[in-house]
């Protein structure tokens, strides 16, 4: 049964995976013909494009009654969107810091600090998800009228291009539209099931399955990204990836999953993991503010962190 559900788990992440890239490279494609402007494209496509896989995880789990494994995903994504997409590059070249970072670095922040302090209230709901989307609202209409540059929206769109490429035919692009359309709610509800078999099987919770498992399934786009940059040298992409895919993750995951069903925090989280991502969140954050770089030793250093991370939560009882 274990390997069953191992089997569902991998197979669901590969759907979830292809999918999202595929679905989101046919958008922007199909969004350049029809001459929309960069902004909006990075705005709307390339903002909720980036978070899907965690956001069609996340969904689905809430409606099913199984929360704990939407926050694991979100806290975990985030985690290892620092430890290990920046940790894994930095094995490879030095990734230093964008001085254009820093207001990204800082709003992810402010978004992290938000994210934790609605979860000491033990429970978010939709009031909290609307907030956190207004908050989203605000900074993309920030953002677009060039009064503060608080999300880069046009960088993912520049790392997809170059590093993963772009259809050119307009059918090959809505072949990847509808094609990943289909295949992530497939991938989804494998991984759900499978995660949640494996949690009840081994005797852990289901956040923790979703913090380790899940969450490093969902962000193989975000290390694929960025190891494509390292060996591109386009380093500097890195950091603004596990920057603006922490900031979304908050925002849009758990924005939109609380509109579709309330999310209890599991005790694990409030004991340890919350505050092991809001670290981590101010680790990138100085990193990027005080314009420094990421080296080979420090890279390994991230990696060994995130395993460490990843046995203290799969040490937690199942809730």
């Amino acid at each position: 049964m274990e390997l069953l559900a191992g089997l569902s788990v991998v197979g669901g992440l590969v759907y979830l995976v292809m999918g999202g890239d595929l679905l989101i490279r046919g958008s922007i494609s199909i969004a350049r013909r029809l001459n929309m402007p960069p902004a909006v494209i990075g705005a709307t496509i390339v903002a909720f494009g980036t978070s899907l896989p965690e956001l069609v995880v996340s969904v689905l789990a809430a409606t099913t009654g199984h929360g704990g494994l939407s926050m694991g995903n979100v806290i975990g994504s985030n985690v290892a969107n620092v430890l290990i997409v920046l940790g894994i590059p930095a094995i490879i070249l030095p990734v230093a810091a964008d001085p254009a970072m820093r207001s990204h670095a800082v709003f992810m922040v402010i978004a992290s600090v938000t994210f934790v302090g609605m979860c000491l209230f033990g429970e978010l709901k939709a009031v909290h998800g609307f907030m956190l989307l207004a908050l989203l609202i605000i900074a993309i209409l920030l953002s677009v009228t060039g009064r503060v540059s608080l999300l880069d929206l046009g960088g993912e769109e520049e790392v997809y291009e170059r590093t993963l490429g772009l259809p050119q035919s307009p059918w090959f692009a809505w072949f990847f539209i509808l094609f990943g359309g289909v295949v992530m709610p497939v991938g989804a509800n494998l991984t759900v099931s499978g995660a949640t078999e494996l949690a009840a099987n081994f005797g852990i919770s289901e956040a923790a399955i979703g913090a380790t498992v899940v969450a490093l399934g969902t962000s193989l786009p975000e290390l694929s990204v960025s190891v494509m940059a390292a060996m591109h040298r386009q380093l500097g992409m890195a950091i603004g990836n596990a920057v603006g895919s922490n900031t979304l993750n908050i925002l849009v995951v758990i924005g939109v999953t609380t509109l579709f069903a309330d999310l209890p925090v599991p005790p694990q989280a409030l004991q340890f993991d919350l505050w092991f991502m809001l670290a981590c969140a101010l680790l990138v954050a100085w990193i990027a503010i005080a314009g420094k770089s990421i080296g080979r030793g420090l890279g390994i250093g991230l990696v060994l962190a995130y395993g460490l991370f990843a046995w203290r939560t799969l040490q937690s009882l199942p809730t």
